[in-house]
C-alpha cells in the first residue's frame, strides 16, 4: 500500500508486489560478481480510472517503457539514467526473467480474487 499527493490532496493506493530471487548465470559488470538478484513486478490494484504506462526502476525510475505494471530490477544503466542497456547480457538476463515474475503476480491476483469470491 502507499499514498500519492496529487492536487487533489493524498491518493490512497493499494498495490501488489511480487519479488523473485534470480540466480545469476551471468557477469552484471567486467570485475563485478554477482550470483542473486532481484526482480520485482507492482501491480496496481486501485480500480478507477486509466491504466497508466509505469517507469522501469533500476533503484530509481529510469523510464517507460510502455507497461502497465512496474518493473524493478539491478539493472546496468549508463550514468545519464536515460534507460536501460539493451546490449548488456546482463540486462537481457533481468528481461528473460521478468514474465517469470508477472506470472507470479498474475497468479497471486487470481488466488486474491478467488478468495473474495469464496470468503476465504
Amino acid at each position: 500500500e502507499g499514498s500519492t499527493v496529487g492536487n487533489g490532496g493524498v491518493v490512497e493506493e493499494k498495490w501488489l508486489l511480487c519479488t523473485r530471487e534470480i540466480t545469476a548465470d551471468v557477469v552484471k559488470r567486467e570485475g563485478q560478481s554477482v550470483s542473486k538478484t532481484n526482480v520485482s513486478v507492482a501491480i496496481p490494484l486501485t480500480l478507477g480510472g486509466e491504466l497508466v504506462r509505469r517507469y522501469v526502476y533500476a533503484f530509481l525510475p529510469l523510464r517507460s517503457y510502455g507497461l502497465r505494471w512496474v518493473l524493478q530490477g539491478d539493472f546496468n544503466v549508463p550514468s545519464s539514467r536515460e534507460g536501460i542497456d539493451s546490449s548488456c547480457a546482463w540486462n537481457q538476463m533481468l528481461r528473460e526473467k521478468a514474465p517469470q515474475v508477472f506470472g507470479d503476480a498474475i497468479e497471486a491476483l487470481a488466488k486474491m480474487a478467488n478468495e473474495r469470491l469464496t470468503g476465504g
